[in-house]
């Protein structure tokens, strides 16, 4: 058995999306039938600048480690803290499964990441080269 503590935190817009973002997120924790959640809070939102934020902290137990690391993959927490048992002894091989499932998805992200990247490139050379058209001076007409 393992007991872990965890923060998941929402930050965007509108306030009502966010609400409703942050209880998406709980029920669908709820639903897992490897996690029980053991304590739960969820802090009101708070408007920063032209977003609001939310988070809540949530105690969770689960039957084993790649429970908590799927736990990490599936809701990317911004906190977690495992809180029993205090040693944690995993097979090699299912250790071994859980590094390359991890090195494929930072492959997933590296390669949207540079797409992205390209794609930002692409449309500021556009946006350049249309704004020095624009830019350009049209020789007016004699009288």
């Amino acid at each position: 058995m393992i007991k872990f503590r965890t923060i998941i935190e929402v930050v965007g817009y509108p306030e009502d999306y966010i609400k409703e973002a942050i209880n998406k997120i709980i029920e669908n924790i709820k639903q897992k039938e490897y996690y029980k959640i053991l304590y739960l809070y969820i802090e009101e939102t708070k408007k920063l600048d032209k977003m609001f934020s939310t988070f809540a902290e949530i105690e969770i137990e689960s039957q084993k480690l790649q429970d908590v690391l799927e736990f990490c993959f599936d809701y990317l927490p911004s906190s977690v803290e495992i809180i029993e048992p205090e040693n944690i002894n995993e097979k090699s091989t299912e250790l071994a499964g859980f590094l390359n499932d991890l090195m494929l998805k930072l492959h997933e992200y590296n390669m949207v990441i540079r797409n992205l990247q390209a794609e930002n490139k692409v449309i500021k050379m556009k946006l350049e080269n249309s704004s020095v058209s624009n830019n350009k001076k049209t020789p007016s007409p004699e009288s």
